[in-house]
């Protein structure tokens, strides 16, 4: 089931913020200064974000274990600074 209103896209599994969706149609249809704005909007919405806040804003399940994150913080330090 999908439902659109003004400022958000609302799937049965997800919330979509519009930035998101309109990137895919930008890219889509080609429109490269469109999707250019677009990804700079996304980059700034996660920008000094955690990753546990990253993942609510844009409804993603961590399916990683604690072993695995762990694992993963620890061979990428330098972005976790």
């Amino acid at each position: 089931m999908l439902i659109s209103r003004p400022g958000i896209l609302i799937s049965s599994d997800s919330i979509t913020p519009p930035s998101l969706t309109s990137s895919w149609a930008a890219s889509y249809l080609d429109f490269k200064s469109l999707l250019d704005l677009l990804c700079q909007t996304v980059a700034d919405m996660i920008k000094g974000k955690s990753p546990e806040e990253i993942r609510k804003i844009f409804n993603i399940k961590n399916d990683f274990t604690p072993e695995e994150e762990k694992e993963i913080r620890r061979e990428n330090e330098w972005a976790f600074q």
